[in-house]
């Protein structure tokens, strides 16, 4: 009797090895699983807007926060704001002319954002979004709302 209870004794050590090397084995990879992230890089992003209120870019200045609007992420800081004429588009369905004006009230607006993000092939993820020259989207800089497009994205060395 004493030798099958010693046996026992035996497997259930064993058995609580394995299971004590199996945590340990995923606790272990659990823990170290996020530990390369991917570089950042610091990247310049030109905004455009083609036409908005000639008021709005008065509440947007250097150092000022850029956000996204739609999601609230936080983008960088403004490093530059150019404002010109606005950019106006009209058909003449008479003579099917499309003509460049400008719009009395309204001007363009050009927002150059300091950003930190993973700069890839297809634009650069910033907070897990994806963004590329096109893209259309609301950006909150300063105290401004604008709704543009991207112009460019350059990495700053």
């Amino acid at each position: 009797m004493e030798n099958k209870k010693a046996r026992l004794n035996i497997i259930d050590i064993l058995i609580i090895l394995v299971v004590l090397a199996g945590v340990a084995f995923f606790a272990y990879k659990f823990m170290t699983a996020g530990g390369t992230a991917a570089p950042m890089d610091k990247v310049q992003i030109v905004f455009f807007e083609e036409e908005c209120p000639d008021y709005v870019p008065e509440h947007t200045h250097v150092g000022d926060s850029v956000l996204d609007g739609s999601t609230n992420t936080y983008l960088g800081t403004v490093a530059d704001i150019e404002v010109d004429e606005s950019v106006t588009y009209t058909y003449n369905d008479l003579t099917s002319e499309t003509t460049l004006g400008h719009k009395e009230g309204y001007v363009s607006a050009y927002i150059t954002a300091d950003c930190v993000g993973q700069l890839t092939d297809n634009g650069v993820v910033i907070d897990g979004t994806l963004y590329s020259v096109g893209h259309t989207l609301i950006l909150h800089a300063g105290q401004g709302k604008y709704y543009l497009t991207i112009y460019s994205i350059d990495r700053v060395e």
